[in-house]
């Protein structure tokens, strides 16, 4: 059940921005939050959202950070229902789920919902993640330098825009 590597982390987030359909019965529906280490060991935790429009995320990306965990959402459709799953998953395949995190139309037992929950993530989805992630390697190797590479070029761009409007803000401001 664990995870092939940390990378997988990074291949989430941007399968959720340009994929989000990873299955036909599986779809990555949000990423609320991904804790982060830098190369001195040093750990930050983005929550609320992680995007690619987020700086401290984008330099965590530029810079290789090693991310993980991750609160990721999924929803599977199962026949004509969708089960939502809100869950903070560990590279050791290890996750955590609340029950106010959790859909699923036909059950409406809190507890057979915890555990309807813990089994298909367990035995399912992080399998399928994971499977899905290791058949992806060829294109990944490639797309993960294109996604380092995006995330500076981003940030340049970003902090030379904010440089040339405070520049301009403070030429034109009475001193």
């Amino acid at each position: 059940m664990e995870l092939q590597d940390t990378d997988i982390f990074l291949w989430l987030t941007v399968q959720r921005r340009d994929k989000p359909q990873i299955a036909p019965d599986l779809r990555l529906d949000k990423v609320s939050g991904i804790s982060g280490r830098d190369a001195s060991f040093r750990t930050a935790d983005l929550r609320a959202g992680v995007d690619f429009d987020r700086p401290n995320f984008l330099t965590a990306v530029a810079e290789a950070d090693t991310l993980g965990p991750i609160d990721i959402s999924f929803v599977q459709h199962v026949g004509q229902e969708n089960n939502s799953i809100h869950a903070k998953v560990h590279v050791d395949g290890g996750f955590e789920i609340r029950k106010n995190d959790l859909h699923f139309p036909q059950i409406l037992d809190g507890e057979q919902m915890m555990v309807e929950a813990s089994l298909l993530l367990a035995y399912s989805l992080i399998p399928r993640i994971n499977a899905l992630y290791i058949a992806d390697a060829v294109n990944w190797e490639n797309r993960r330098l294109e996604v380092i590479e995006e995330a500076m070029k981003d940030l340049e761009e970003r902090y030379r825009s904010a440089r040339d409007a405070l520049t301009e803000r403070l030429v034109g401001s009475p001193r």
